[in-house]
């Protein structure tokens, strides 16, 4: 689930789901490395500190796990950006990704 579903913005206003959130559901990288994001958190507070910070820009992004190809990882931080705008559309994905499996 984006970060705009479960941390407020500043009017205190949690964004329904939406075709971004979907965008951002397909980039997790469970489908990548077979874990969670944030599998290594088990407090749930220290679990909103770290969203928190990397929505308010305090942590700069998510390290890329190592199993994970650059160039697959270049396109999955966009689908996991915290900005709901640079998120890529699915046709875009989509298309990123089959070229991906092409080359």
């Amino acid at each position: 689930m984006p970060y705009e579903c479960l941390i407020p913005d500043e009017n205190g206003v949690i964004a329904p789901p939406n075709m971004s959130a979907d965008v951002y559901g397909a980039g997790e990288w469970q489908m990548w490395t077979l874990r969670c994001p944030f599998d290594h958190v088990r407090n749930e507070y220290k679990f909103f500190g770290m969203l928190r910070g990397l929505k308010t820009g305090q942590l700069s992004r998510l390290e890329r796990p190592e199993r994970v190809p650059a160039p697959v990882w270049a396109l999955l931080e966009r689908c996991l950006s915290i900005h709901p705008q640079v998120r890529l559309a699915a046709s875009e994905m989509l298309a990123s990704f089959e070229e991906l499996v092409v080359v």
